[in-house]
């Protein structure tokens, strides 16, 4: 999981999904700590959740924030499915800076960073065009061939990836794009969990040119937390993931 990416200092991995075996047979249900995007290069998938099964065809993507209970298999030696593993801090640290102007994606990426766990967890992309597919089959070449840089290459290109898809998404729901206010509240969000060390209520009242009242207001309208309650949170889901991935001292952690 996390403690891959922090041994090897990549943050995009692929794998192969093979066939399951009699343990996976017995619909084992697991969950991981990172994101994970399932992509079905041939064939067919089934990927069962708690409480619905999909089936995923040729072309299809699927994304999943961390924790989310799941079992996916193949069934033939013909079906091809590829897992892309997706570290939570290239996530936090440049997927979502980069993501601002997409409703579908900052709702997700937001509400798994601030929201409860009934908040929108995974995202489905059927019907992809030839070029998103054509650029997932890239990015597994990238990984597989491991030539210089390919680390970077992979990161640049799920940023990519994202923006096919968010435009995609737009133009099938052209409605459906953030308004100011959601924008704002999306940055103000950001903001804390890039700054979760030192940022306070004033701070972030001057940063953004509200009064601490009105904002404080706004976090908790938009987390259902204050903001105190949504710092120590963070504060804390870091910490855990700091001391579960790395060798971290704990003092240093604090």
């Amino acid at each position: 999981g996390n403690r891959h990416f922090e041994r090897t200092g990549h943050y995009v991995h692929v794998s192969y999904h093979g066939l399951p075996n009699e343990f996976n047979r017995t619909r084992h249900f697991h969950r991981h700590d990172y994101f994970e995007m399932m992509y079905v290069y041939r064939g067919n998938c089934i990927n069962m959740l708690p409480n619905e099964t999909l089936y995923l065809k040729q072309g299809d993507l699927f994304l999943l924030n961390p924790n989310v209970l799941h079992c996916p298999h193949v069934e033939t030696e013909n079906d091809i499915l590829l897992n892309f593993w997706i570290s939570n801090d290239l996530i936090q640290k440049d997927i979502i800076p980069m993501m601002r102007e997409s409703s579908l994606f900052m709702s997700f990426f937001v509400d798994f960073l601030f929201r409860e766990p009934e908040s929108r967890r995974s995202l489905y992309f059927s019907n992809n065009s030839e070029r998103i597919i054509q650029h997932c089959d890239e990015m597994c070449q990238e990984s597989f061939a491991q030539e210089a840089y390919y680390s970077s290459v992979l990161n640049s290109s799920l940023v990519t990836l994202f923006a096919l898809l968010a435009r995609q998404y737009q133009g099938l729901h052209p409605l459906q794009e953030p308004s100011l206010k959601d924008a704002h509240i999306y940055e103000i969000l950001i903001y804390i969990a890039q700054n979760l060390a030192t940022v306070t209520l004033e701070s972030l009242a001057q940063k953004f040119q509200y009064t601490p009242a009105y904002i404080s207001r706004l976090i908790k309208k938009h987390t259902g937390k204050s903001f105190s309650k949504t710092v120590q949170t963070q504060r804390i889901a870091r910490a855990a993931q700091y001391l579960k991935a790395t060798e971290l001292p704990v003092i240093e952690i604090a």
